[in-house]
Protein backbone atom coordinates (compact mmCIF):
# COMPACT_ATOMS: atom_id res chain seq x y z
CA UNK A 1 0.00 0.00 0.00
CA UNK A 2 2.52 2.64 0.96
CA UNK A 3 4.95 1.69 -2.17
CA UNK A 4 2.38 1.98 -4.24
CA UNK A 5 1.78 5.60 -3.03
CA UNK A 6 4.82 6.57 -3.22
CA UNK A 7 5.04 5.02 -6.79
CA UNK A 8 1.54 7.75 -7.63
CA UNK A 9 4.08 10.34 -5.87
CA UNK A 10 6.78 9.87 -7.92
CA UNK A 11 5.91 8.62 -11.20
CA UNK A 12 6.59 11.62 -12.50
CA UNK A 13 10.04 11.56 -12.71
CA UNK A 14 11.60 8.29 -11.31
CA UNK A 15 12.96 5.57 -13.21
CA UNK A 16 15.97 3.25 -11.54
CA UNK A 17 15.07 1.33 -8.50
CA UNK A 18 17.23 1.71 -5.33
CA UNK A 19 15.72 0.37 -2.21
CA UNK A 20 15.33 2.51 1.48
CA UNK A 21 14.20 -0.85 2.90
CA UNK A 22 12.46 -3.79 2.00
CA UNK A 23 9.38 -2.19 2.38
CA UNK A 24 9.83 1.30 1.02
CA UNK A 25 11.41 1.52 -2.32
CA UNK A 26 13.24 4.63 -3.30
CA UNK A 27 13.89 5.77 -6.80
CA UNK A 28 16.60 7.95 -8.83
CA UNK A 29 15.02 10.85 -9.57
CA UNK A 30 16.29 10.57 -13.20
CA UNK A 31 14.32 12.98 -14.83
CA UNK A 32 14.60 15.49 -12.10
CA UNK A 33 18.21 15.38 -12.87
CA UNK A 34 18.32 16.06 -16.62
CA UNK A 35 15.42 18.68 -16.11
CA UNK A 36 18.44 20.24 -14.24
CA UNK A 37 21.26 19.68 -16.13
CA UNK A 38 18.99 21.66 -19.22
CA UNK A 39 18.72 24.13 -16.70
CA UNK A 40 22.42 24.64 -16.45
CA UNK A 41 22.92 24.71 -20.13
CA UNK A 42 20.54 26.87 -20.80
CA UNK A 43 22.66 29.82 -20.19
CA UNK A 44 24.78 28.63 -23.00
CA UNK A 45 22.46 29.59 -25.58
CA UNK A 46 23.63 33.04 -25.10
CA UNK A 47 26.53 32.17 -27.32
CA UNK A 48 24.24 30.93 -30.15
CA UNK A 49 23.05 34.64 -30.95
CA UNK A 50 19.34 33.65 -29.89
CA UNK A 51 18.78 37.22 -28.00
CA UNK A 52 19.25 35.27 -24.25
CA UNK A 53 20.33 37.08 -21.62
CA UNK A 54 19.95 37.43 -18.06
CA UNK A 55 21.93 40.57 -17.87
CA UNK A 56 20.12 43.45 -15.74
CA UNK A 57 19.50 45.95 -18.12
CA UNK A 58 20.58 49.70 -16.25
CA UNK A 59 21.78 53.15 -17.30
CA UNK A 60 24.56 55.11 -15.84
CA UNK A 61 23.44 57.47 -12.93
CA UNK A 62 24.94 61.01 -13.88
CA UNK A 63 23.27 63.46 -11.18
CA UNK A 64 24.68 66.32 -13.08
CA UNK A 65 22.71 65.42 -16.05
CA UNK A 66 18.96 64.55 -14.18
CA UNK A 67 19.36 67.90 -12.52
CA UNK A 68 19.39 69.97 -15.64
CA UNK A 69 16.62 67.58 -16.91
CA UNK A 70 14.75 69.26 -13.89
CA UNK A 71 12.78 65.91 -13.51
CA UNK A 72 9.45 65.42 -11.53
CA UNK A 73 10.49 63.52 -8.33
CA UNK A 74 8.24 60.43 -9.19
CA UNK A 75 10.38 60.43 -12.94
CA UNK A 76 13.46 61.05 -10.28
CA UNK A 77 12.92 58.26 -8.58
CA UNK A 78 12.21 55.83 -11.67
CA UNK A 79 15.72 56.87 -12.91
CA UNK A 80 17.26 55.93 -9.89
CA UNK A 81 15.90 52.46 -9.59
CA UNK A 82 16.45 51.96 -13.98
CA UNK A 83 19.77 52.86 -12.41
CA UNK A 84 20.11 50.25 -9.65
CA UNK A 85 18.16 47.32 -11.54
CA UNK A 86 21.47 45.18 -11.40
CA UNK A 87 21.74 45.98 -7.26
CA UNK A 88 18.09 44.92 -6.80
CA UNK A 89 17.72 41.74 -8.44
CA UNK A 90 20.85 40.76 -7.63
CA UNK A 91 19.58 41.36 -4.29
CA UNK A 92 16.43 39.56 -4.79
CA UNK A 93 18.38 36.42 -5.91
CA UNK A 94 20.65 36.31 -3.25
CA UNK A 95 17.76 36.68 -0.57
CA UNK A 96 15.71 33.91 -2.34
CA UNK A 97 18.91 31.49 -1.79
CA UNK A 98 19.04 32.70 2.01
CA UNK A 99 15.39 32.03 2.94
CA UNK A 100 15.94 28.81 0.87
CA UNK A 101 19.13 27.84 2.92
CA UNK A 102 17.56 28.78 6.53
CA UNK A 103 14.42 27.21 5.28
CA UNK A 104 16.12 23.70 4.59
CA UNK A 105 17.64 23.64 8.11
CA UNK A 106 14.16 23.93 9.55
CA UNK A 107 12.71 21.41 7.83
CA UNK A 108 15.80 19.37 8.45
CA UNK A 109 14.86 18.95 12.05
CA UNK A 110 11.94 18.68 11.11
CA UNK A 111 12.73 15.78 9.31
CA UNK A 112 15.28 14.05 12.08
CA UNK A 113 12.47 14.28 14.72
CA UNK A 114 10.28 11.67 12.72
CA UNK A 115 13.23 9.87 10.94
CA UNK A 116 16.07 9.94 13.89
CA UNK A 117 18.57 9.58 10.82
CA UNK A 118 21.55 11.95 11.42
CA UNK A 119 21.89 12.69 7.62
CA UNK A 120 19.11 15.18 7.49
CA UNK A 121 20.54 17.26 10.39
CA UNK A 122 24.02 17.27 9.45
CA UNK A 123 23.16 18.10 5.81
CA UNK A 124 20.49 21.07 7.15
CA UNK A 125 23.83 22.28 9.29
CA UNK A 126 25.94 22.40 6.20
CA UNK A 127 23.37 24.56 4.13
CA UNK A 128 22.48 26.97 7.21
CA UNK A 129 25.90 27.35 7.39
CA UNK A 130 26.18 28.35 3.72
CA UNK A 131 23.22 30.56 3.69
CA UNK A 132 25.00 32.57 6.87
CA UNK A 133 27.87 33.16 4.60
CA UNK A 134 25.33 34.18 1.83
CA UNK A 135 23.46 36.46 3.78
CA UNK A 136 26.66 38.31 4.97
CA UNK A 137 27.34 38.69 1.45
CA UNK A 138 24.20 39.82 0.61
CA UNK A 139 24.00 42.26 3.50
CA UNK A 140 27.61 43.63 2.47
CA UNK A 141 26.47 44.00 -1.54
CA UNK A 142 23.20 45.73 -0.35
CA UNK A 143 24.90 47.99 2.19
CA UNK A 144 22.69 47.00 4.56
CA UNK A 145 25.72 46.77 6.95
CA UNK A 146 28.68 48.76 6.96
CA UNK A 147 31.93 47.71 4.57
CA UNK A 148 35.12 49.68 3.70
CA UNK A 149 35.73 48.50 0.30
CA UNK A 150 33.89 49.72 -2.88
CA UNK A 151 31.08 47.30 -3.85
CA UNK A 152 32.98 46.38 -6.85
CA UNK A 153 35.56 44.81 -5.32
CA UNK A 154 33.14 43.54 -2.34
CA UNK A 155 30.32 41.80 -3.99
CA UNK A 156 32.86 39.81 -6.21
CA UNK A 157 34.92 39.12 -3.53
CA UNK A 158 32.76 37.71 -1.04
CA UNK A 159 30.69 36.29 -3.54
CA UNK A 160 34.15 33.84 -3.95
CA UNK A 161 34.76 33.27 -0.52
CA UNK A 162 31.29 32.53 0.34
CA UNK A 163 30.70 29.74 -2.30
CA UNK A 164 34.43 28.36 -1.26
CA UNK A 165 33.33 28.10 2.46
CA UNK A 166 30.12 26.36 0.97
CA UNK A 167 31.99 23.76 -0.81
CA UNK A 168 33.96 23.30 1.79
CA UNK A 169 31.13 22.88 4.19
CA UNK A 170 29.49 20.33 1.82
CA UNK A 171 32.22 18.20 1.73
CA UNK A 172 33.39 18.04 5.08
CA UNK A 173 29.79 16.98 5.94
CA UNK A 174 29.78 14.40 3.36
CA UNK A 175 32.82 12.90 4.03
CA UNK A 176 31.82 13.18 7.96
CA UNK A 177 28.40 11.13 7.23
CA UNK A 178 30.49 8.53 5.43
CA UNK A 179 32.26 8.15 8.15
CA UNK A 180 30.42 7.68 10.91
CA UNK A 181 27.89 5.29 8.69
CA UNK A 182 30.78 3.39 8.29
CA UNK A 183 32.36 3.12 11.37
CA UNK A 184 28.92 3.18 13.11
CA UNK A 185 29.49 5.83 15.14
CA UNK A 186 26.72 7.35 17.12
CA UNK A 187 26.70 10.88 16.55
CA UNK A 188 24.16 13.44 18.93
CA UNK A 189 22.40 16.37 18.04
CA UNK A 190 24.38 18.30 21.01
CA UNK A 191 27.40 17.13 18.87
CA UNK A 192 26.27 18.52 15.67
CA UNK A 193 25.16 21.79 17.63
CA UNK A 194 28.16 22.46 18.91
CA UNK A 195 30.14 21.75 15.52
CA UNK A 196 27.82 24.63 14.13
CA UNK A 197 28.23 27.04 16.73
CA UNK A 198 32.10 26.89 15.40
CA UNK A 199 30.98 26.74 12.15
CA UNK A 200 28.95 29.88 12.93
CA UNK A 201 32.02 31.31 14.75
CA UNK A 202 34.28 30.74 11.28
CA UNK A 203 31.51 32.79 9.64
CA UNK A 204 31.55 35.87 11.54
CA UNK A 205 35.74 35.71 11.75
CA UNK A 206 35.37 35.89 7.91
CA UNK A 207 32.66 38.24 7.34
CA UNK A 208 34.56 41.35 9.59
CA UNK A 209 37.88 40.61 8.24
CA UNK A 210 35.95 41.07 4.54
CA UNK A 211 33.76 43.53 5.89
CA UNK A 212 36.66 45.82 7.63
CA UNK A 213 39.08 44.93 5.01
CA UNK A 214 39.39 48.70 2.57
CA UNK A 215 41.49 46.90 -0.26
CA UNK A 216 40.30 43.33 -1.05
CA UNK A 217 42.06 41.35 -3.85
CA UNK A 218 41.26 41.94 -7.57
CA UNK A 219 38.70 39.46 -8.40
CA UNK A 220 38.05 40.54 -12.33
CA UNK A 221 40.13 40.14 -15.06
CA UNK A 222 37.47 40.84 -18.40
CA UNK A 223 40.33 40.29 -20.85
CA UNK A 224 41.68 36.94 -19.71
CA UNK A 225 40.44 33.42 -20.34
CA UNK A 226 39.46 32.75 -16.88
CA UNK A 227 37.90 36.22 -15.77
CA UNK A 228 37.23 35.32 -12.42
CA UNK A 229 39.68 33.09 -11.19
CA UNK A 230 39.03 33.21 -7.40
CA UNK A 231 36.12 31.05 -8.38
CA UNK A 232 37.97 28.04 -10.09
CA UNK A 233 38.48 27.12 -5.93
CA UNK A 234 35.21 26.21 -5.20
CA UNK A 235 34.21 24.71 -8.78
CA UNK A 236 37.03 21.92 -8.48
CA UNK A 237 35.95 21.54 -4.58
CA UNK A 238 32.04 21.24 -5.70
CA UNK A 239 33.26 18.32 -8.31
CA UNK A 240 35.46 16.70 -5.79
CA UNK A 241 31.70 16.40 -3.79
CA UNK A 242 30.20 15.21 -6.37
CA UNK A 243 31.71 11.05 -6.30
CA UNK A 244 31.05 11.35 -2.20
CA UNK A 245 27.73 12.51 -2.88
CA UNK A 246 26.84 9.50 -5.10
CA UNK A 247 28.70 7.64 -2.34
CA UNK A 248 26.22 8.99 -0.04
CA UNK A 249 23.15 8.21 -1.76
CA UNK A 250 24.08 4.70 -2.17
CA UNK A 251 24.69 4.27 1.66
CA UNK A 252 21.41 5.47 2.24
CA UNK A 253 19.33 6.02 -0.93
CA UNK A 254 16.66 8.66 -0.26
CA UNK A 255 14.52 11.73 -1.50
CA UNK A 256 17.37 13.88 0.38
CA UNK A 257 20.69 12.44 -0.79
CA UNK A 258 19.32 11.92 -3.97
CA UNK A 259 18.47 15.59 -4.39
CA UNK A 260 21.71 16.47 -2.80
CA UNK A 261 23.81 14.77 -5.64
CA UNK A 262 22.17 16.66 -8.32
CA UNK A 263 22.21 19.80 -6.45
CA UNK A 264 25.79 19.62 -7.01
CA UNK A 265 25.41 20.29 -10.66
CA UNK A 266 23.92 23.75 -10.69
CA UNK A 267 26.89 24.42 -8.10
CA UNK A 268 29.52 23.25 -10.38
CA UNK A 269 27.76 25.05 -13.40
CA UNK A 270 27.43 28.25 -11.56
CA UNK A 271 31.31 28.38 -10.48
CA UNK A 272 31.94 28.01 -14.07
CA UNK A 273 30.14 30.60 -15.66
CA UNK A 274 31.41 32.95 -12.99
CA UNK A 275 35.12 32.12 -13.53
CA UNK A 276 34.77 31.69 -17.31
CA UNK A 277 32.06 34.10 -18.47
CA UNK A 278 31.67 36.98 -15.86
CA UNK A 279 33.43 40.10 -16.87
CA UNK A 280 31.26 42.67 -15.28
CA UNK A 281 28.76 42.93 -12.37
CA UNK A 282 24.86 41.71 -13.12
CA UNK A 283 25.97 40.49 -16.17
CA UNK A 284 24.41 37.44 -18.07
CA UNK A 285 27.09 35.13 -16.71
CA UNK A 286 26.70 36.81 -12.99
CA UNK A 287 23.03 36.56 -12.92
CA UNK A 288 22.59 32.70 -14.47
CA UNK A 289 24.99 31.82 -11.56
CA UNK A 290 23.08 33.68 -8.86
CA UNK A 291 19.88 31.51 -10.52
CA UNK A 292 21.77 28.27 -10.30
CA UNK A 293 22.41 28.93 -6.65
CA UNK A 294 19.21 29.35 -5.94
CA UNK A 295 18.67 26.50 -7.74
CA UNK A 296 21.04 24.23 -5.61
CA UNK A 297 19.60 25.64 -2.64
CA UNK A 298 15.98 24.42 -4.20
CA UNK A 299 16.68 20.68 -4.61
CA UNK A 300 17.72 19.74 -1.05
CA UNK A 301 14.77 21.58 0.26
CA UNK A 302 12.31 19.54 -1.89
CA UNK A 303 14.55 16.58 -1.19
CA UNK A 304 13.30 17.31 2.50
CA UNK A 305 9.56 17.60 1.47
CA UNK A 306 9.43 14.49 -0.61
CA UNK A 307 11.40 12.27 2.16
CA UNK A 308 8.98 14.40 5.05
CA UNK A 309 6.19 13.44 3.10
CA UNK A 310 6.74 10.08 2.95
CA UNK A 311 7.52 9.82 7.01
CA UNK A 312 4.38 11.19 7.07
CA UNK A 313 2.44 8.59 4.59
CA UNK A 314 4.64 6.14 6.37
CA UNK A 315 3.36 7.44 10.06
CA UNK A 316 -0.34 7.62 8.52
CA UNK A 317 0.10 3.83 7.26
CA UNK A 318 1.69 2.27 10.48
CA UNK A 319 -1.69 4.45 12.72
CA UNK A 320 -4.20 2.84 10.21
CA UNK A 321 -2.47 -0.75 10.31
CA UNK A 322 -2.36 -0.14 13.94
CA UNK A 323 -6.28 0.73 14.24
CA UNK A 324 -7.16 -2.44 12.03
CA UNK A 325 -4.80 -4.54 14.21
CA UNK A 326 -6.61 -3.28 17.33
CA UNK A 327 -10.40 -3.23 15.90
CA UNK A 328 -9.49 -7.40 14.97
CA UNK A 329 -7.64 -7.83 18.51
CA UNK A 330 -10.75 -5.74 19.71
CA UNK A 331 -13.35 -8.47 18.09
CA UNK A 332 -10.78 -11.45 18.83
CA UNK A 333 -11.12 -10.44 22.18
CA UNK A 334 -14.71 -10.10 22.49
CA UNK A 335 -14.90 -13.63 20.61
CA UNK A 336 -12.17 -14.53 23.52
CA UNK A 337 -14.87 -13.01 25.98
CA UNK A 338 -17.32 -14.92 25.04
CA UNK A 339 -15.58 -18.26 24.21
CA UNK A 340 -14.64 -18.15 27.95
CA UNK A 341 -17.77 -17.30 28.85
CA UNK A 342 -19.15 -20.34 27.47
CA UNK A 343 -16.43 -22.60 28.69
CA UNK A 344 -17.02 -21.40 31.64
CA UNK A 345 -20.65 -22.34 31.64
CA UNK A 346 -19.40 -25.48 30.31
CA UNK A 347 -16.80 -26.11 33.51
CA UNK A 348 -19.97 -25.55 36.04
CA UNK A 349 -22.11 -27.54 34.20
CA UNK A 350 -19.09 -30.02 33.39
CA UNK A 351 -18.55 -29.93 37.38
CA UNK A 352 -22.46 -30.03 38.62
CA UNK A 353 -22.65 -33.26 36.49
CA UNK A 354 -19.67 -34.87 37.74
CA UNK A 355 -20.70 -34.08 41.65
CA UNK A 356 -24.06 -35.52 40.90
CA UNK A 357 -23.23 -38.21 39.27
CA UNK A 358 -20.77 -38.84 41.62
CA UNK A 359 -22.94 -38.38 44.20
CA UNK A 360 -25.69 -40.24 42.78
CA UNK A 361 -23.43 -43.11 42.26
CA UNK A 362 -22.39 -43.25 46.12
CA UNK A 363 -26.18 -44.95 46.73
CA UNK A 364 -25.84 -47.94 44.38
CA UNK A 365 -22.55 -49.19 45.17
CA UNK A 366 -23.01 -48.82 48.94
CA UNK A 367 -25.95 -51.28 47.62
CA UNK A 368 -23.90 -53.24 46.03
CA UNK A 369 -20.91 -53.42 48.79
CA UNK A 370 -23.69 -53.99 51.09
CA UNK A 371 -25.83 -56.70 50.22
CA UNK A 372 -22.75 -58.66 49.32
CA UNK A 373 -21.53 -58.20 52.85
CA UNK A 374 -25.13 -59.26 53.95
CA UNK A 375 -25.12 -62.09 51.28
CA UNK A 376 -21.73 -63.58 52.29
CA UNK A 377 -22.68 -63.38 56.18
CA UNK A 378 -26.13 -65.19 55.08
CA UNK A 379 -24.74 -67.59 53.11
CA UNK A 380 -21.89 -68.26 55.13
CA UNK A 381 -20.39 -71.84 54.63
CA UNK A 382 -22.86 -72.75 51.94
CA UNK A 383 -20.53 -70.91 49.74
CA UNK A 384 -17.75 -72.58 47.88
CA UNK A 385 -14.42 -71.64 47.16
CA UNK A 386 -15.24 -70.34 43.66
CA UNK A 387 -18.00 -68.67 44.76
CA UNK A 388 -16.53 -66.60 47.83
CA UNK A 389 -13.75 -65.46 45.27
CA UNK A 390 -16.43 -64.16 43.25
CA UNK A 391 -18.09 -62.35 45.88
CA UNK A 392 -15.09 -60.94 47.20
CA UNK A 393 -14.48 -59.76 43.09
CA UNK A 394 -17.94 -57.83 43.96
CA UNK A 395 -17.30 -56.56 47.44
CA UNK A 396 -13.32 -54.74 46.24
CA UNK A 397 -14.96 -53.41 42.89
CA UNK A 398 -17.51 -51.69 45.02
CA UNK A 399 -15.00 -50.26 47.09
CA UNK A 400 -12.68 -49.45 44.35
CA UNK A 401 -15.96 -47.94 42.86
CA UNK A 402 -16.41 -46.12 45.75
CA UNK A 403 -12.48 -44.52 46.37
CA UNK A 404 -12.52 -43.47 42.63
CA UNK A 405 -15.68 -41.72 43.58
CA UNK A 406 -14.45 -39.83 46.44
CA UNK A 407 -11.61 -39.17 44.36
CA UNK A 408 -13.11 -37.73 41.73
CA UNK A 409 -14.72 -34.91 43.97
CA UNK A 410 -11.75 -34.18 45.52
CA UNK A 411 -10.78 -33.18 41.82
CA UNK A 412 -13.89 -31.57 40.73
CA UNK A 413 -14.01 -29.41 44.28
CA UNK A 414 -10.67 -28.54 43.62
CA UNK A 415 -11.00 -24.63 42.32
CA UNK A 416 -13.56 -23.61 44.66
CA UNK A 417 -11.20 -23.11 47.45
CA UNK A 418 -7.97 -20.98 45.68
CA UNK A 419 -9.57 -17.33 46.89
CA UNK A 420 -8.57 -18.87 50.62
CA UNK A 421 -4.64 -18.89 50.72
CA UNK A 422 -2.83 -18.20 53.47
CA UNK A 423 0.60 -19.06 55.34
CA UNK A 424 1.01 -22.81 55.60
CA UNK A 425 4.30 -23.79 57.85
CA UNK A 426 5.37 -26.87 56.04
CA UNK A 427 6.66 -28.68 58.80
CA UNK A 428 3.26 -28.58 60.54
CA UNK A 429 1.75 -30.38 57.57
CA UNK A 430 4.73 -32.89 57.53
CA UNK A 431 3.79 -33.28 61.38
CA UNK A 432 -0.25 -34.00 59.92
CA UNK A 433 0.50 -36.41 57.43
CA UNK A 434 2.69 -38.26 59.48
CA UNK A 435 0.40 -38.35 62.06
CA UNK A 436 -2.44 -39.22 59.52
CA UNK A 437 -0.45 -42.11 58.35
CA UNK A 438 0.92 -43.13 61.40
CA UNK A 439 -0.67 -46.73 61.43
CA UNK A 440 0.41 -47.73 57.62
CA UNK A 441 3.45 -46.60 58.58
CA UNK A 442 3.92 -48.88 61.49
CA UNK A 443 2.48 -51.55 59.14
CA UNK A 444 4.68 -51.33 56.26
CA UNK A 445 7.74 -50.59 58.93
CA UNK A 446 8.35 -47.44 56.80
CA UNK A 447 10.47 -44.08 57.63
CA UNK A 448 9.06 -41.11 57.01
CA UNK A 449 11.63 -37.97 57.43
CA UNK A 450 11.32 -34.42 56.64
CA UNK A 451 14.47 -31.19 57.70
CA UNK A 452 12.84 -29.37 60.39
CA UNK A 453 13.94 -26.01 58.94
CA UNK A 454 10.93 -26.10 55.44
CA UNK A 455 9.80 -22.98 54.41
CA UNK A 456 6.37 -21.22 54.77
CA UNK A 457 4.32 -21.25 51.72
CA UNK A 458 1.29 -19.43 50.51
CA UNK A 459 -1.60 -22.38 49.99
CA UNK A 460 -4.64 -23.19 51.08
CA UNK A 461 -3.75 -25.36 53.47
CA UNK A 462 -6.12 -28.24 53.12
CA UNK A 463 -4.67 -28.46 49.55
CA UNK A 464 -1.50 -28.08 50.55
CA UNK A 465 -2.32 -31.16 52.93
CA UNK A 466 -3.37 -32.99 50.05
CA UNK A 467 -0.05 -32.22 48.28
CA UNK A 468 1.91 -34.33 50.89
CA UNK A 469 -0.44 -36.54 51.57
CA UNK A 470 -0.79 -38.05 48.24
CA UNK A 471 3.32 -37.89 47.35
CA UNK A 472 4.19 -39.27 50.29
CA UNK A 473 1.22 -42.34 50.49
CA UNK A 474 2.89 -42.82 46.73
CA UNK A 475 6.11 -43.04 48.25
CA UNK A 476 5.43 -45.58 50.60
CA UNK A 477 2.92 -47.56 48.55
CA UNK A 478 4.78 -48.05 45.06
CA UNK A 479 7.61 -49.55 47.15
CA UNK A 480 9.09 -53.11 47.24
CA UNK A 481 12.10 -52.37 49.62
CA UNK A 482 11.90 -53.90 52.93
CA UNK A 483 11.91 -50.49 54.46
CA UNK A 484 10.04 -48.01 52.40
CA UNK A 485 11.58 -44.16 53.14
CA UNK A 486 10.35 -41.25 52.01
CA UNK A 487 12.20 -37.80 53.01
CA UNK A 488 11.06 -33.83 52.47
CA UNK A 489 13.71 -31.30 51.93
CA UNK A 490 13.97 -27.74 50.69
CA UNK A 491 16.57 -25.80 48.47
CA UNK A 492 16.15 -21.76 48.56
CA UNK A 493 16.21 -20.94 44.72
CA UNK A 494 16.34 -17.05 45.74
CA UNK A 495 12.77 -16.54 43.71
CA UNK A 496 11.21 -19.72 45.38
CA UNK A 497 11.44 -22.94 46.48
CA UNK A 498 12.44 -26.28 45.34
CA UNK A 499 10.80 -29.00 47.62
CA UNK A 500 12.05 -32.12 47.00
CA UNK A 501 9.82 -35.43 47.94
CA UNK A 502 12.23 -38.44 47.31
CA UNK A 503 11.39 -42.30 48.28
CA UNK A 504 12.97 -45.41 47.25
CA UNK A 505 10.70 -47.14 45.58
CA UNK A 506 9.99 -48.94 42.52
CA UNK A 507 10.92 -45.27 40.35
CA UNK A 508 9.23 -45.02 36.67
CA UNK A 509 11.21 -44.80 33.02
CA UNK A 510 11.46 -41.52 32.28
CA UNK A 511 9.78 -41.64 28.83
CA UNK A 512 6.30 -42.39 31.01
CA UNK A 513 6.88 -39.12 33.10
CA UNK A 514 4.46 -37.31 31.15
CA UNK A 515 1.58 -39.18 31.53
CA UNK A 516 2.06 -39.99 35.48
CA UNK A 517 0.60 -36.56 35.74
CA UNK A 518 -2.85 -37.63 33.87
CA UNK A 519 -5.98 -38.27 35.18
CA UNK A 520 -7.03 -42.36 35.78
CA UNK A 521 -3.24 -42.84 34.52
CA UNK A 522 -1.60 -46.16 35.80
CA UNK A 523 1.59 -47.70 35.45
CA UNK A 524 1.48 -50.43 37.45
CA UNK A 525 -1.03 -53.52 37.66
CA UNK A 526 -3.70 -53.30 40.06
CA UNK A 527 -3.07 -56.63 41.03
CA UNK A 528 0.26 -55.39 42.54
CA UNK A 529 -0.65 -52.28 43.50
CA UNK A 530 -4.03 -50.60 44.57
CA UNK A 531 -4.90 -46.78 43.93
CA UNK A 532 -7.51 -45.07 41.28
CA UNK A 533 -4.92 -43.35 39.45
CA UNK A 534 -5.86 -40.17 40.40
CA UNK A 535 -3.99 -38.76 42.84
CA UNK A 536 -0.96 -37.65 41.15
CA UNK A 537 -3.38 -35.53 38.82
CA UNK A 538 -4.73 -33.79 41.87
CA UNK A 539 -1.41 -32.67 42.99
CA UNK A 540 -0.80 -31.38 39.65
CA UNK A 541 -3.91 -29.41 39.34
CA UNK A 542 -3.55 -28.43 43.27
CA UNK A 543 0.02 -26.80 42.39
CA UNK A 544 -0.58 -25.38 38.80
CA UNK A 545 -3.59 -23.43 40.50
CA UNK A 546 -0.56 -22.12 43.11
CA UNK A 547 1.25 -20.49 40.74
CA UNK A 548 3.73 -23.72 41.04
CA UNK A 549 5.01 -26.25 38.91
CA UNK A 550 5.84 -30.05 39.62
CA UNK A 551 8.00 -32.43 37.71
CA UNK A 552 9.53 -35.84 38.86
CA UNK A 553 13.31 -37.81 38.39
CA UNK A 554 13.09 -41.10 38.45
CA UNK A 555 14.52 -44.44 37.37
CA UNK A 556 13.52 -48.14 37.78
CA UNK A 557 14.30 -49.36 40.48
CA UNK A 558 15.96 -46.70 42.05
CA UNK A 559 13.26 -44.23 43.55
CA UNK A 560 11.68 -40.87 42.70
CA UNK A 561 12.00 -37.55 43.38
CA UNK A 562 8.99 -35.26 43.01
CA UNK A 563 9.78 -31.48 42.58
CA UNK A 564 7.87 -28.52 44.13
CA UNK A 565 8.91 -25.23 42.25
CA UNK A 566 6.57 -22.77 45.02
CA UNK A 567 6.73 -19.49 44.25
CA UNK A 568 8.19 -17.58 47.55
CA UNK A 569 5.94 -15.18 49.62
CA UNK A 570 6.42 -11.76 48.70
CA UNK A 571 7.26 -9.80 51.73
CA UNK A 572 5.59 -5.86 52.17
CA UNK A 573 7.56 -2.67 51.96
Amino acid sequence: MLADKRIKLDGLFFSSVEKIRPDQPCFFPMYIALGVLVLCLLPTLYYFNLDLSFASSSTPFNIEQLVTWELSKSHLIDEMFYALAGGIQHALLEWTAVVLAFLCVLVSMAHYSMSKDITAPVIGLALFMSGCMDLFHTLAATRLIDSAADNSSLIPFTWAISRSFSACVLLFGVLFLLISKRNKINIKMPQIIIFGMFLFVVVYLLASWMALSDNLPKTQFPDALITRPFDVFPMLIFVVCLPFYWRLYKVGPCFLTAMMFIGLFPDVFSEAYMAFGSDSLFDHHFNSSHGLKILSYALPFLGYLLDYRLLYQEKQLQEDQLEGLNRVLTEKNTKMDLAIENLSHSNEQLERFAFVCSHDLQEPIRMVSSFSQLLEKRLGDELDDKNREYLNYVTDGALRARSMITDILSFCRLEQQTDVRETVALNDVCQQVNSTLQGFIDEQHAEFTWEKTLPELNAVPSQMFQVIMNLVTNGLKFNRSEKPKVNIRAVDEVTHWRIEISDNGIGIDSKHSAKLFQIFERLNAKSEFSGTGIGLAICKKIVEQHGAKIEIESQPDQGSTFILHWPKIEEST
